[in-house]
């Protein structure tokens, strides 16, 4: 059996502001879960290159803490940081701008 969607009746404001609210609670959650999966791929990675224990996991992952709070408050953060990544050699796709949301 397939369920239908009745598109001849409209959605009113107040059932709109609940979809956007639970899609974007929604985007959040899923957001901050993936997040934090790469950042403990990114631990595993330098224990296994570089023999991080977890007194450098602990710096690397307070230097990410505090640069993302940069985020944060840099409204041109993203262009600093493709122009770092840039200069370190680092094959990174720049930024769309116009896409990002300050």
């Amino acid at each position: 059996m397939k369920a239908r969607l009745s598109l001849s009746g409209k959605v009113s404001n107040s059932q709109m502001k609940v979809l956007r609210e639970f899609c974007d609670q929604r985007f959040r959650d899923d957001a901050q879960d993936h997040t934090r999966r790469l950042l403990k791929i990114a631990c595993i990675a330098l224990n296994e290159r570089y023999g991080f224990g977890v007194e450098r996991c602990g710096g690397f992952l307070e230097a990410v803490t505090k640069i993302s709070e940069e985020h944060m408050t840099d409204e041109v953060f993203w262009t600093h940081a493709d122009k770092r990544l840039e200069q370190m050699g680092l094959p990174f796709l720049p930024e769309d701008y116009d896409k990002i949301e300050s």
